[in-house]
């Protein structure tokens, strides 16, 4: 899916792990980039700040860091910035800019927030990325974790630097682990239901648009904690610089090169939107139907899907696939609240494992002629 609109316009990247079962957290710090023929960021050499912070794609020089804070400093000092701004003082904690003037620009897509006129960096910078990435190393594979830090630090912040705080947040969220925060107990759940289908002792998964590959890195832990063997090939089309597990520069043409998928599932996390009349992305609806064509039957499907998903894959999982109702007692994901980001979509996230379907549905989803049951199950 899509990033965000973000107020840097980031891409951002992921720690890189070193195996699927004992990960390690390189030191994120010096930009993006810092080989001796890189440029040096401008912002960086001149504030000892950049808001595109660990993937700025100019060199973040040593001798330009500022020293660290305690986190516990930088806290006290957001909330006293928060004060401020209530009170119409905004002093710039990144050039020193004291100004009264009204000058500001959206924060995601509704929240408007001021800026500086200087050095055009927004009031809640640096002390806002410097909390999120002390919780990203803190939680380094644990989005459950990053997200459980992060809603206790915001819950002490002045009521109006929250919004700012968790778009901070969520930007670097979806970047560095998922757009899901899944965890490893949605792993098992997912694993259990598979494993009790018929021919659901399966022996691979292949996933799409995997992105860091996070989610398939907390299944690849829970497969070897329950003794099982999965192979797992995760693809997307630009995979970050670094990710928690393996993934595979390809498309949907990898799933059509395989020659038997039957002791595979597909699995599909937030698959980009595609709407019926712009029609923005096909992947869903084409891996779903690579994947069915190489014998492939079963099916995870993580998203929200008013915001995830082509149009065409929303009707073939109808028409073709069958929702286990076993995942109506699936522990719910923890989300993001996009009216807390300044956001609108996207607030829904859930888990649908499915089955490919005996005898399709006639019809279409929105004026179907046979009910969505299989045949066995009437």
């Amino acid at each position: 899916m899509a990033q965000p609109a973000s107020s840097t316009n980031t891409d951002v990247s992921l720690p890189q792990s070193s195996s699927t079962s004992q990960p390690t957290q390189p030191s994120q710090r010096g930009g993006g980039t810092t080989g001796e023929d890189t440029e040096t960021c401008e912002a960086f050499a001149r504030y000892g700040f950049c808001s595109y912070g660990w993937d700025c794609a100019y060199a973040h020089h040593p001798e330009h860091e500022k020293a660290p804070k305690e986190i516990e400093v930088v806290v006290e000092e957001m909330i006293k910035m928060g004060t401020d701004y209530r009170d119409g003082t905004y002093l710039c904690r990144v050039c020193g800019e004291l100004t009264k003037e009204h000058i500001g620009a959206l924060v995601g897509v509704t929240h408007w927030f001021q800026y500086c006129p200087l050095c055009g960096n927004f009031y809640f910078y640096p002390h806002a990325q410097q909390i999120v990435y002390h919780c990203v190393e803190s939680n380094a594979h644990d989005y459950v974790g990053y997200k459980q830090a992060i809603d206790g630090y915001c819950a002490r912040l002045p009521p109006v630097i929250q919004i700012p705080f968790k778009y901070e947040a969520h930007r670097w969220g979806v970047s560095r682990f998922a757009w899901s925060i899944f965890g490893a107990e949605n792993a098992k759940q997912i694993l259990d239901l598979l494993r009790k289908q018929e021919g659901g002792e399966l022996t691979g998964m292949i996933s799409m648009g995997a992105g860091t590959g996070y989610v398939e890195f907390v299944i690849q832990r829970s497969v070897e904690e329950m003794d099982w063997h999965i192979d797992i090939n995760a693809f997307d089309e630009n995979p970050p610089k670094h990710c928690h597990f393996p993934v595979q520069k390809g498309t949907v043409e990898q799933i059509s090169e395989q020659t038997d998928l039957s002791s595979s599932f597909l699995l599909l996390c937030w698959p980009p939107f595609g709407g019926k009349e712009e029609n923005q992305s096909t992947m869903g609806s084409d891996a779903l139907a690579a994947f069915t064509s190489r014998g492939g039957k079963f099916l995870v499907y993580i998203g929200d899907p008013h915001a995830t998903g082509d149009w065409r894959f929303h009707e073939d999982l109808w028409k073709y696939w069958k929702l286990h109702s076993e995942v109506e007692w699936f522990t719910p994901l923890m989300t993001w609240v996009p009216q807390h980001m300044g956001l609108i979509y996207g607030g829904q996230d859930s888990i649908g494992v499915y089955s490919l379907r005996a005898v399709p549905l006639e019809g279409s989803k929105d004026a179907p002629i046979t009910e969505a049951v299989d045949s066995d199950d009437k």
